[in-house]
Protein backbone atom coordinates (compact mmCIF):
# COMPACT_ATOMS: atom_id res chain seq x y z
CA UNK A 1 0.00 0.00 0.00
CA UNK A 2 1.24 3.57 -1.00
CA UNK A 3 0.69 5.79 1.77
CA UNK A 4 -0.98 9.51 1.37
CA UNK A 5 0.38 12.56 3.57
CA UNK A 6 -1.07 15.31 4.64
CA UNK A 7 0.13 18.49 7.62
CA UNK A 8 -1.40 19.62 10.94
CA UNK A 9 -0.22 21.80 13.72
CA UNK A 10 0.49 20.72 16.95
CA UNK A 11 0.89 22.84 20.02
CA UNK A 12 4.49 22.14 22.28
CA UNK A 13 6.35 24.16 24.97
CA UNK A 14 8.52 25.50 22.32
CA UNK A 15 5.73 26.99 19.89
CA UNK A 16 4.05 25.42 17.81
CA UNK A 17 5.42 22.38 14.82
CA UNK A 18 3.86 21.19 11.76
CA UNK A 19 3.95 17.37 11.72
CA UNK A 20 3.18 14.97 9.01
CA UNK A 21 1.04 12.04 9.34
CA UNK A 22 -0.22 9.12 6.58
CA UNK A 23 -3.41 7.60 5.68
CA UNK A 24 -3.38 4.14 4.03
CA UNK A 25 -4.55 3.46 0.47
CA UNK A 26 -4.74 0.60 -1.23
CA UNK A 27 -2.34 0.68 -4.28
CA UNK A 28 0.46 -2.13 -3.63
CA UNK A 29 4.24 -0.62 -3.91
CA UNK A 30 5.20 -4.30 -5.06
CA UNK A 31 6.76 -4.98 -8.36
CA UNK A 32 8.00 -8.08 -9.71
CA UNK A 33 11.27 -8.85 -10.50
CA UNK A 34 10.49 -12.30 -12.56
CA UNK A 35 14.91 -13.13 -12.95
CA UNK A 36 16.10 -14.08 -9.70
CA UNK A 37 20.43 -14.77 -9.89
CA UNK A 38 21.71 -16.66 -6.08
CA UNK A 39 25.02 -16.28 -5.26
CA UNK A 40 26.64 -18.89 -3.02
CA UNK A 41 29.29 -17.08 -1.58
CA UNK A 42 29.34 -20.00 0.92
CA UNK A 43 32.56 -22.94 0.24
CA UNK A 44 32.16 -25.23 3.69
CA UNK A 45 29.46 -26.33 5.90
CA UNK A 46 30.04 -26.85 9.42
CA UNK A 47 27.26 -29.99 11.50
CA UNK A 48 25.72 -28.43 14.29
CA UNK A 49 24.30 -31.53 16.44
CA UNK A 50 22.37 -29.47 18.87
CA UNK A 51 21.69 -31.00 22.26
CA UNK A 52 20.20 -28.29 23.90
CA UNK A 53 20.21 -24.28 23.60
CA UNK A 54 19.97 -23.44 27.18
CA UNK A 55 23.05 -21.90 28.59
CA UNK A 56 22.92 -23.47 31.89
CA UNK A 57 23.40 -26.53 30.48
CA UNK A 58 26.50 -26.33 28.35
CA UNK A 59 29.06 -28.06 28.34
CA UNK A 60 32.04 -28.30 26.01
CA UNK A 61 30.79 -30.20 23.01
CA UNK A 62 28.28 -27.47 22.44
CA UNK A 63 30.78 -25.25 21.97
CA UNK A 64 30.87 -24.37 17.73
CA UNK A 65 33.60 -23.11 14.99
CA UNK A 66 31.17 -21.68 12.19
CA UNK A 67 34.27 -19.60 10.96
CA UNK A 68 34.15 -18.95 7.59
CA UNK A 69 31.37 -21.49 6.63
CA UNK A 70 27.31 -22.54 6.81
CA UNK A 71 25.62 -24.12 10.02
CA UNK A 72 23.83 -27.17 8.89
CA UNK A 73 21.65 -28.62 11.30
CA UNK A 74 22.67 -32.72 11.22
CA UNK A 75 23.49 -35.79 13.08
CA UNK A 76 26.51 -35.80 15.51
CA UNK A 77 27.70 -38.47 12.67
CA UNK A 78 27.83 -36.87 9.98
CA UNK A 79 31.00 -34.64 9.08
CA UNK A 80 31.98 -31.78 6.87
CA UNK A 81 33.17 -34.39 4.23
CA UNK A 82 29.73 -35.49 4.05
CA UNK A 83 27.98 -32.16 3.99
CA UNK A 84 30.47 -31.25 0.88
CA UNK A 85 27.82 -32.54 -1.78
CA UNK A 86 25.16 -30.08 -0.34
CA UNK A 87 25.86 -26.77 -1.19
CA UNK A 88 22.50 -25.86 -2.51
CA UNK A 89 20.98 -26.54 1.02
CA UNK A 90 18.44 -28.95 -0.40
CA UNK A 91 19.21 -32.29 1.31
CA UNK A 92 19.73 -30.62 4.67
CA UNK A 93 18.37 -27.22 7.27
CA UNK A 94 21.49 -24.64 6.79
CA UNK A 95 21.67 -21.57 9.06
CA UNK A 96 23.62 -18.57 7.11
CA UNK A 97 25.18 -15.71 8.40
CA UNK A 98 23.92 -13.28 6.32
CA UNK A 99 21.59 -12.25 2.86
CA UNK A 100 22.06 -9.30 1.30
CA UNK A 101 19.29 -8.48 -2.22
CA UNK A 102 19.87 -6.21 -5.25
CA UNK A 103 17.27 -5.09 -7.16
CA UNK A 104 17.97 -3.85 -10.77
CA UNK A 105 15.78 -2.16 -13.47
CA UNK A 106 16.80 -2.72 -16.79
CA UNK A 107 15.98 -5.03 -17.07
CA UNK A 108 14.56 -6.19 -14.58
CA UNK A 109 16.21 -8.90 -12.04
CA UNK A 110 17.19 -9.62 -8.85
CA UNK A 111 19.91 -10.44 -7.39
CA UNK A 112 20.16 -12.35 -4.02
CA UNK A 113 24.07 -13.10 -2.12
CA UNK A 114 24.41 -15.69 0.56
CA UNK A 115 27.15 -14.97 3.17
CA UNK A 116 29.34 -17.48 5.26
CA UNK A 117 29.63 -16.22 9.35
CA UNK A 118 33.07 -14.22 9.73
CA UNK A 119 36.21 -15.55 10.55
CA UNK A 120 36.66 -16.47 14.49
CA UNK A 121 32.78 -17.13 15.05
CA UNK A 122 33.30 -19.47 17.97
CA UNK A 123 30.97 -19.85 20.52
CA UNK A 124 27.37 -21.22 21.52
CA UNK A 125 24.30 -20.99 20.16
CA UNK A 126 21.36 -20.09 22.78
CA UNK A 127 18.03 -19.57 23.01
CA UNK A 128 17.75 -15.73 23.79
CA UNK A 129 14.87 -15.05 26.07
CA UNK A 130 12.90 -12.24 25.22
CA UNK A 131 10.79 -10.38 28.09
CA UNK A 132 7.77 -11.57 25.67
CA UNK A 133 8.54 -15.42 25.09
CA UNK A 134 7.09 -14.97 21.40
CA UNK A 135 9.92 -12.36 20.51
CA UNK A 136 12.59 -14.58 21.29
CA UNK A 137 14.65 -16.48 18.81
CA UNK A 138 18.04 -17.92 18.18
CA UNK A 139 21.34 -16.51 18.47
CA UNK A 140 25.25 -16.74 18.63
CA UNK A 141 27.36 -16.09 21.38
CA UNK A 142 30.96 -15.26 20.50
CA UNK A 143 32.73 -16.97 23.76
CA UNK A 144 36.74 -17.03 24.30
CA UNK A 145 36.40 -20.52 26.36
CA UNK A 146 34.14 -23.47 26.15
CA UNK A 147 32.41 -23.12 29.10
CA UNK A 148 29.41 -21.61 30.58
CA UNK A 149 31.83 -18.74 32.00
CA UNK A 150 32.90 -17.98 28.12
CA UNK A 151 29.24 -17.56 27.17
CA UNK A 152 28.66 -15.02 30.87
CA UNK A 153 31.21 -12.92 29.31
CA UNK A 154 31.20 -13.38 25.36
CA UNK A 155 28.83 -10.79 23.53
CA UNK A 156 26.13 -11.41 20.76
CA UNK A 157 27.60 -12.01 17.01
CA UNK A 158 26.03 -8.81 15.06
CA UNK A 159 25.33 -8.54 11.68
CA UNK A 160 26.96 -6.56 9.23
CA UNK A 161 24.41 -3.47 9.96
CA UNK A 162 25.36 -3.52 13.53
CA UNK A 163 21.91 -6.09 14.69
CA UNK A 164 22.47 -9.02 16.85
CA UNK A 165 22.32 -12.11 14.16
CA UNK A 166 19.23 -13.57 15.28
CA UNK A 167 16.55 -16.33 14.04
CA UNK A 168 12.87 -15.10 15.49
CA UNK A 169 11.34 -17.94 17.94
CA UNK A 170 8.57 -17.82 14.89
CA UNK A 171 10.49 -18.19 11.70
CA UNK A 172 11.96 -21.41 13.85
CA UNK A 173 8.41 -22.85 14.64
CA UNK A 174 6.69 -22.70 10.92
CA UNK A 175 9.62 -23.64 8.72
CA UNK A 176 10.69 -26.96 7.59
CA UNK A 177 13.89 -26.50 7.67
CA UNK A 178 13.92 -25.89 11.59
CA UNK A 179 12.51 -28.82 12.75
CA UNK A 180 15.40 -30.40 14.58
CA UNK A 181 15.60 -27.07 16.33
CA UNK A 182 12.32 -27.02 17.80
CA UNK A 183 12.44 -30.23 18.90
CA UNK A 184 15.28 -29.05 21.30
CA UNK A 185 13.44 -26.11 22.06
CA UNK A 186 10.75 -28.61 23.02
CA UNK A 187 13.12 -30.48 25.05
CA UNK A 188 14.65 -27.75 27.12
CA UNK A 189 11.35 -26.32 28.35
CA UNK A 190 11.46 -23.55 26.09
CA UNK A 191 8.45 -24.15 23.31
CA UNK A 192 5.34 -25.10 25.63
CA UNK A 193 2.18 -26.23 22.89
CA UNK A 194 0.31 -23.03 23.39
CA UNK A 195 3.87 -21.00 22.14
CA UNK A 196 4.08 -22.83 19.36
CA UNK A 197 0.57 -22.85 18.20
CA UNK A 198 0.74 -19.01 18.57
CA UNK A 199 3.73 -19.02 16.22
CA UNK A 200 1.89 -20.98 14.00
CA UNK A 201 -1.41 -18.45 14.23
CA UNK A 202 0.54 -15.53 14.45
CA UNK A 203 2.22 -17.00 10.91
CA UNK A 204 -0.49 -17.27 9.15
CA UNK A 205 -2.06 -14.10 9.95
CA UNK A 206 0.72 -12.33 7.50
CA UNK A 207 -1.08 -11.85 4.17
CA UNK A 208 0.97 -12.84 1.05
CA UNK A 209 4.32 -12.63 2.91
CA UNK A 210 6.46 -15.69 4.38
CA UNK A 211 8.62 -15.46 7.31
CA UNK A 212 12.18 -16.04 7.30
CA UNK A 213 15.44 -16.08 8.63
CA UNK A 214 16.04 -12.43 7.51
CA UNK A 215 12.65 -10.76 8.61
CA UNK A 216 12.71 -8.33 10.98
CA UNK A 217 9.94 -8.25 13.40
CA UNK A 218 8.88 -5.88 15.53
CA UNK A 219 7.23 -6.06 18.89
CA UNK A 220 7.28 -2.39 19.90
CA UNK A 221 8.42 0.69 19.64
CA UNK A 222 12.00 2.32 20.47
CA UNK A 223 13.18 -1.48 18.99
CA UNK A 224 16.24 -0.77 16.60
CA UNK A 225 15.99 -1.92 13.15
CA UNK A 226 17.64 -1.46 9.99
CA UNK A 227 16.50 0.39 6.66
CA UNK A 228 17.58 -1.33 3.41
CA UNK A 229 17.11 2.01 1.09
CA UNK A 230 18.22 1.01 -2.18
CA UNK A 231 15.00 -1.52 -1.94
CA UNK A 232 11.87 0.77 -1.67
CA UNK A 233 10.41 -2.90 -0.97
CA UNK A 234 12.00 -3.23 1.77
CA UNK A 235 9.68 -5.16 4.68
CA UNK A 236 9.53 -4.32 8.31
CA UNK A 237 6.98 -6.74 10.03
CA UNK A 238 4.86 -5.21 12.85
CA UNK A 239 3.77 -7.87 15.61
CA UNK A 240 0.48 -7.63 18.02
CA UNK A 241 -1.31 -9.96 19.89
CA UNK A 242 -3.71 -9.97 16.99
CA UNK A 243 -1.98 -10.71 14.21
CA UNK A 244 1.00 -9.70 11.82
CA UNK A 245 1.41 -6.40 9.65
CA UNK A 246 4.10 -4.97 7.55
CA UNK A 247 5.46 -1.40 6.46
CA UNK A 248 7.11 -1.03 3.63
CA UNK A 249 10.32 1.70 3.46
CA UNK A 250 8.38 3.65 0.24
CA UNK A 251 5.40 3.55 3.07
CA UNK A 252 7.74 5.22 5.56
CA UNK A 253 8.84 7.92 3.13
CA UNK A 254 5.66 8.54 1.32
CA UNK A 255 4.05 11.32 0.26
CA UNK A 256 6.19 11.96 -3.02
CA UNK A 257 8.62 9.77 -5.80
CA UNK A 258 10.61 7.73 -3.28
CA UNK A 259 13.69 9.60 -2.90
CA UNK A 260 16.57 7.28 -2.47
CA UNK A 261 18.44 5.32 -4.36
CA UNK A 262 21.06 3.38 -1.96
CA UNK A 263 22.42 3.64 1.85
CA UNK A 264 21.11 1.68 5.06
CA UNK A 265 19.97 2.75 8.16
CA UNK A 266 19.58 1.83 11.77
CA UNK A 267 16.93 3.51 13.37
CA UNK A 268 13.83 2.89 15.60
CA UNK A 269 10.26 4.09 15.54
CA UNK A 270 9.18 6.73 18.77
CA UNK A 271 6.05 7.71 20.89
CA UNK A 272 5.19 10.98 20.66
CA UNK A 273 2.16 12.89 22.31
CA UNK A 274 0.82 16.19 21.11
CA UNK A 275 -2.27 18.57 23.06
CA UNK A 276 -4.72 18.29 20.18
CA UNK A 277 -3.99 14.81 18.78
CA UNK A 278 -4.38 11.23 19.95
CA UNK A 279 -0.04 11.06 19.69
CA UNK A 280 2.36 9.82 16.67
CA UNK A 281 5.25 7.92 15.65
CA UNK A 282 8.41 9.44 14.77
CA UNK A 283 11.50 7.48 13.01
CA UNK A 284 14.87 8.10 14.17
CA UNK A 285 18.24 7.27 13.04
CA UNK A 286 20.24 5.82 15.28
CA UNK A 287 23.43 5.09 12.68
CA UNK A 288 24.05 5.42 9.26
CA UNK A 289 25.49 2.22 8.52
CA UNK A 290 26.07 2.91 4.90
CA UNK A 291 26.32 6.09 3.30
CA UNK A 292 22.72 7.76 1.89
CA UNK A 293 22.12 8.63 -2.08
CA UNK A 294 19.30 10.55 -3.04
CA UNK A 295 17.82 8.76 -6.36
CA UNK A 296 18.92 10.79 -9.79
CA UNK A 297 16.96 13.93 -10.55
CA UNK A 298 15.38 13.60 -6.80
CA UNK A 299 13.90 17.10 -5.86
CA UNK A 300 11.72 16.59 -3.35
CA UNK A 301 11.10 17.31 0.62
CA UNK A 302 12.75 14.23 2.71
CA UNK A 303 16.20 16.03 4.32
CA UNK A 304 19.37 13.65 4.30
CA UNK A 305 18.94 11.41 6.86
CA UNK A 306 21.34 12.46 10.30
CA UNK A 307 22.85 10.29 13.00
CA UNK A 308 20.49 10.47 16.20
CA UNK A 309 17.64 12.53 14.67
CA UNK A 310 14.08 11.90 13.63
CA UNK A 311 13.51 11.90 9.51
CA UNK A 312 12.25 15.37 8.59
CA UNK A 313 10.25 16.33 5.31
CA UNK A 314 10.66 20.09 4.53
CA UNK A 315 12.62 21.09 7.08
CA UNK A 316 10.28 19.53 9.74
CA UNK A 317 9.72 16.16 11.63
CA UNK A 318 8.18 13.42 10.03
CA UNK A 319 5.44 11.84 11.87
CA UNK A 320 2.86 9.31 11.73
CA UNK A 321 -0.16 8.88 13.11
CA UNK A 322 -0.86 12.29 14.01
CA UNK A 323 -4.81 11.72 13.42
CA UNK A 324 -6.95 8.71 14.22
CA UNK A 325 -6.16 5.87 11.77
CA UNK A 326 -8.67 4.93 9.63
CA UNK A 327 -11.21 1.77 10.37
CA UNK A 328 -9.60 -0.52 8.41
CA UNK A 329 -8.22 -2.79 11.15
CA UNK A 330 -5.48 -4.14 9.30
CA UNK A 331 -4.21 -1.50 7.83
CA UNK A 332 -0.28 -0.15 8.80
CA UNK A 333 -1.87 2.01 11.06
CA UNK A 334 -3.50 0.15 13.14
CA UNK A 335 -0.68 -2.27 13.28
CA UNK A 336 1.98 0.23 14.14
CA UNK A 337 -0.95 1.83 17.11
CA UNK A 338 -1.40 -2.10 18.44
CA UNK A 339 2.17 -2.52 19.01
CA UNK A 340 2.64 -3.19 22.59
CA UNK A 341 -0.60 -3.18 23.67
CA UNK A 342 -2.54 -5.93 25.11
CA UNK A 343 -5.99 -7.76 24.80
CA UNK A 344 -5.31 -9.85 22.15
CA UNK A 345 -6.00 -13.63 20.61
CA UNK A 346 -2.23 -14.66 21.62
CA UNK A 347 -1.96 -12.15 25.05
CA UNK A 348 -0.20 -15.13 26.81
CA UNK A 349 2.87 -15.17 24.66
CA UNK A 350 3.88 -11.48 25.37
CA UNK A 351 4.25 -12.81 29.16
CA UNK A 352 6.23 -15.83 30.63
CA UNK A 353 3.92 -15.78 33.73
CA UNK A 354 1.22 -15.77 31.35
CA UNK A 355 2.57 -18.47 29.57
CA UNK A 356 3.04 -20.82 32.49
CA UNK A 357 -0.43 -20.25 33.96
CA UNK A 358 -2.29 -21.86 30.28
CA UNK A 359 0.73 -24.59 29.60
CA UNK A 360 -0.18 -25.60 33.35
CA UNK A 361 1.90 -26.75 36.24
CA UNK A 362 3.59 -29.74 34.51
CA UNK A 363 5.62 -27.52 32.00
CA UNK A 364 8.79 -26.70 33.41
CA UNK A 365 10.79 -23.98 32.18
CA UNK A 366 14.62 -24.97 31.77
CA UNK A 367 15.63 -22.53 35.04
CA UNK A 368 13.13 -24.87 36.59
CA UNK A 369 14.57 -28.33 35.50
CA UNK A 370 17.49 -29.59 36.55
CA UNK A 371 17.51 -32.93 34.69
CA UNK A 372 20.32 -33.59 31.94
CA UNK A 373 20.08 -32.69 28.55
CA UNK A 374 19.67 -35.97 25.78
CA UNK A 375 23.04 -36.76 24.51
CA UNK A 376 21.52 -37.38 21.55
CA UNK A 377 21.59 -35.59 18.32
CA UNK A 378 17.95 -33.61 17.56
CA UNK A 379 18.60 -35.83 14.37
CA UNK A 380 18.80 -39.39 16.47
CA UNK A 381 16.04 -38.25 18.75
CA UNK A 382 12.76 -40.37 18.64
CA UNK A 383 9.89 -37.72 17.37
CA UNK A 384 7.91 -36.26 20.28
CA UNK A 385 10.37 -37.11 22.95
CA UNK A 386 9.85 -33.88 24.04
CA UNK A 387 10.58 -33.13 27.47
CA UNK A 388 6.03 -31.80 29.06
Amino acid sequence: MFLQTATKTVARRAGPLRVTYYTTSQTSPRTPYPSITIDYRIRSNRPLPLRTLYHGRFQKEDYLDLSDSRGVLADARDDEASLSTSRDGVNFPYIDYWRKVRRHEEPKRREIAYFPFPVNTRGFLYFHQHRYPVASGLRFRIAQTPDLNGHLRGQDLLTPYGTPWHIPLITLATSPRYTSIVQVLKQDGYLPPQLYDCCVGLAESVANSTLGAFSQLLFKTWQPFYLDLANPTHKIFLVTQKGIGHIYANQIFSGEVYPFNSGVLLCQFENRRGRDTKGYLTLRVLRIVEPVHYAERYNGNFEPPQTGQCIKFNGLEHAFLSKKPPRQRESVASRLLQMGKTGGKWAYAWSWNDLKTVAGPKWRYPWENRRKPDNRSPASAPAGSASS
